[in-house]
């Protein structure tokens, strides 16, 4: 008995899927349709009148007019970095050209990710997996000074060095 119930409902339902599409109906175009409308038409309506949009609630047609002060200048982007920022950034050595006893006195320092934009806010550093901007101390006498394109100058002890980004 289970079994005949489910072949009819094979049968019904595969008559159904063999069955071809109904045709969609065809509707013509609204009259207000905006898309059907000549351009012409659109121009050739009457104006809205004061008294006609006080009648539905609109509010009174008034002129704007413009300003005789012309608005404030949008300043440009300040500099990010200026010249002597960007040659003492160039100047600084790299980690691995300063002297080795220098070297042995700074913890283990990776850069894992390097986020350098024009917009200095928008600059970021992770050393260690930790988030650094510039100024920030890394530890005691450790400071991210500048985020530069190539990677990033730090200060330890009065000596400014540089680190690479990550690759």
């Amino acid at each position: 008995l289970v079994a005949g119930a489910l072949v009819a409902v094979i049968m019904i339902w595969r008559g159904a899927a063999h069955e071809p599409p109904s045709e969609p109906e065809h509707r013509p175009p609204l009259a207000a349709d905006s898309a059907t409308l000549p351009l012409a038409s659109v121009a050739e309506l009457p104006p809205v009148r004061e008294a006609q949009l006080s009648a539905i609630g609109g509010p009174p047609v008034t002129t704007a007019t413009r300003s005789a002060v012309p608005p404030p200048p949008i300043a440009p982007p300040a500099q990010a970095r200026g010249p002597a920022t960007a040659a003492a950034a160039a100047e600084a050595p790299f980690l691995r050209q300063l002297a080795p006893e220098l070297q042995r006195q700074l913890p283990e320092l990776a850069v894992t990710i390097h986020v350098y934009s024009p917009e200095e806010s928008q600059r970021i550093l992770f050393i260690n997996n930790r988030e650094y901007r510039r100024g920030d101390q890394v530890q005691e006498g450790l400071r991210v000074e500048e985020i530069v394109p190539e990677g990033a100058v730090l200060s330890f002890r009065g000596e400014r060095f540089k680190l690479r980004r990550p690759f």
